[in-house]
């Protein structure tokens, strides 16, 4: 099945893997950012999926994309899938996030999405 766009990765390190997977699947477009810039990557673009490709230490970035996804626009749908790799201590730092482990493999992200 093919995932209709447009989907975020939010990573400060590009993540390969999680973009390839994703357009394997016909993910298009994907647009990739840091997480200092996912606020405003996520208020450009409606998107279908967010992919937090890897964990987030700073609460105050992850804060900032919670309040990105809850803000008010013209959307097509209530909520906004957030997939989270994340450490197995860990949450995820957006409530209401899917959590997948971080060393799973990345073709686990787009399971989760189809």
């Amino acid at each position: 099945m093919a995932l209709q766009g447009p989907f975020v990765v939010v990573a400060d390190s590009p993540d390969a893997d999680v973009v390839e997977a994703l357009r394997a699947d016909g993910a298009f477009p994907i647009i990739e950012t840091g997480w200092a810039d996912a606020p405003a990557a996520l208020s450009s673009v409606e998107p279908e999926a967010v992919v937090l490709a890897e964990p987030c230490s700073d609460l105050a970035r992850a804060a900032a994309i919670a309040h990105a996804l809850t803000r008010p626009r013209n959307k097509k749908r209530a909520l906004t899938p957030v997939v989270a790799r994340s450490r197995d201590d860990a949450v995820p730092p957006v409530p209401d996030a899917l959590a997948v482990a971080f060393a799973a493999p990345a073709e686990r992200i787009v399971r989760r999405l189809a």
